[in-house]
């Protein structure tokens, strides 16, 4: 009976810790929806960078976005994005970031000079 239950624990422990990694991979996978998600994203991956990039980041990217200038975020994002140091899974987060905040630009209003 002891063999039994221990069996049973260790199936039940065993099958938990699949459904949590798979639950894991698939979140982790998904694309953000929103360019705030796409930023906490992009700010993530850009964690290990060069001081410049980081730079471009935070002073032009990040404080543009918090202050609705779209197009100058645009522009410090494609300096950051023809950096020949990024690796693919940078890339790919500055290029989903890309498309958000070109959608973001097209749906945007001009802003009031």
């Amino acid at each position: 009976m002891k063999t039994l239950a221990c069996l049973f624990s260790a199936f039940v422990a065993g099958s938990l810790a699949l459904a949590v990694t798979g639950c894991h991979k698939e979140t982790a996978s998904q694309q953000p929806q929103t360019l705030d998600g796409s930023v906490v994203q992009l700010r993530a991956a850009l964690a290990k960078t060069t001081p410049q990039i980081q730079s471009k980041l935070y002073d032009g990217v990040v404080y543009n976005i918090r202050y609705e200038k779209y197009v100058d975020a645009l522009a410090a994002l494609d300096s950051i994005a023809s950096d020949p140091s990024l690796t693919e899974p940078q890339k790919m987060a500055v290029s989903n970031t890309l498309s958000l905040l070109t959608a973001k630009v097209k749906e945007a209003p001009p802003a009031a000079k």
